[in-house]
């Protein structure tokens, strides 16, 4: 039986941030993306009520399957990359931090840290298979799937973004997305560039989910409340801030109808509290329940960490211009009504469920919609001069949002 191959153009949008930058060929491995694109083309059979032949599937032991499909997937790079610095020194010697990327932070052995891999020329992607019709399946799901998709570290921040490109053009955008904005973060020097679109998605991303607080020693220069706060309201509950300072602090109750809202959209295990100058952990569970041959079934489930439910996917319009697609996943029943126990290393304790029920595509219609009944500089209200560019940067970005509500 003869291989059947076949190859198109990818194109690589923000760097990766990889962990073995070192190595020859440090780009997209396929051992990252095979294992995602199988699920992907899986759950698109199965919603679709559409068998998967054992024929497309990879055998093991005693005619068994498991969940691989039978095909080989290869990526190369153009050219030979060279991975650069995500930090660089700033003012005084300081290290000068990347927006929406930390964890290089502490670490003092820099052979330990991770550096970005960008490649400004389209890369290859191709897929091998002895089955015609799985072959076909596979391509058919791959512009889609890398348009909705991002990989590696901090890929719902918008890091790895790649898409396929097929013909003469643009490259392919994501066909799921609710909402998009444009951004222009032109510059010559290609870390700044990234920079300042990283910048950008962070700062909107912040008035999702935490709200904004610019301080200068005891000065406010610019503070935006989190619209999830508004929306907890509109469901009748509060968010969870105010009972945690409370009762993790000054050794006070909190309001009762407060739930764990922030975490709906991330959970992390470990937090700093900069305003408190504290640490906070979170541990939780939830009992889920499921069926088994004809058996109902009950287990508890720990929850340490959760990733964001909506992912951030730059494309590189040219010029310096990204159109920045937002994607959204189903809230998993986990998460829901689930249980935590959070405490301070300054001694303070609390418990905190989740909301009953929580729908992220709703939220973003209601942050979408919010500012067309609210003027959005009155919101904001006054903040410090330098930090009018961060002001004009968001209005603009909710002035796109609104206009496609």
């Amino acid at each position: 039986m003869s291989t059947l191959k076949q190859a198109y153009l990818l194109r690589q949008h923000t760097p990766l941030i990889h962990f073995q930058p070192d190595q020859a060929q440090s780009f997209l491995r396929a051992s990252e993306v095979k294992p995602r694109l199988d699920a992907y083309i899986i759950a698109q059979m199965e919603k679709d009520n559409t068998p998967i032949p054992d024929s497309w599937k990879v055998a093991f032991e005693h005619g068994q399957y498991n969940k691989a499909l039978n095909y080989k997937l290869f990526v190369r790079p153009a050219e030979k990359l060279q991975p650069f610095r995500i930090e660089r020194e700033g003012h005084k010697g300081r290290a000068q931090q990347f927006p929406g990327y930390f964890a290089n932070m502490g670490e003092k052995d820099k052979s330990k840290h991770k550096y970005f891999v960008f490649t400004g020329k389209d890369a290859v992607v191709s897929v091998q298979s002895f089955n015609q019709e799985l072959l076909a399946k596979v391509l058919a799901a791959l512009p889609n799937f890398f348009a909705t998709h991002n990989f590696m570290s901090r890929k719902t921040k918008g890091f790895g973004s790649f898409t396929l490109v097929t013909g003469p053009g643009d490259p392919i955008p994501p066909s799921a997305s609710n909402y998009n904005f444009v951004v222009n973060c032109g510059h010559k020097d290609p870390w700044q560039e990234f920079n300042r679109l990283f910048e950008r998605i962070d700062l909107f991303y912040r008035t999702l989910r935490s709200g904004i607080n610019f301080v200068r020693g005891s000065q406010s220069m610019l503070y935006f409340k989190s619209l999830l706060y508004h929306y907890a309201q509109q469901q009748g509950e509060e968010w969870d801030k105010k009972k945690m300072k409370l009762e993790l602090f000054h050794n006070d109750k909190g309001p009762a109808k407060a739930r764990l809202y922030r975490d709906m959209l991330g959970l992390a295990s470990t937090v700093d509290w900069l305003d408190q100058r504290a640490k906070v952990e979170k541990s939780g569970s939830n009992i889920i329940e499921y069926e088994e041959d004809g058996k109902t079934y009950s287990e508890k489930v720990e929850i340490a960490r959760f990733p964001s439910p909506i992912t951030f996917k730059p494309v590189h319009l040219g010029n310096g211009r990204y159109r920045v697609y937002i994607l959204t996943e189903p809230m998993p029943k986990v998460m829901l009504n689930a249980d935590f126990g959070i405490s301070s290393n300054r001694g303070g304790n609390t418990r905190i469920r989740t909301p009953d029920s929580f729908n992220v595509r709703h939220y973003l219609d209601f942050a979408v919609r919010f500012f067309k009944k609210q003027d959005f500089k009155e919101y904001v209200g006054n903040y410090d001069r330098n930090k009018e560019r961060e002001v004009n940067t968001l209005q603009d970005i909710y002035t796109q949002l609104s206009e496609q509500a």
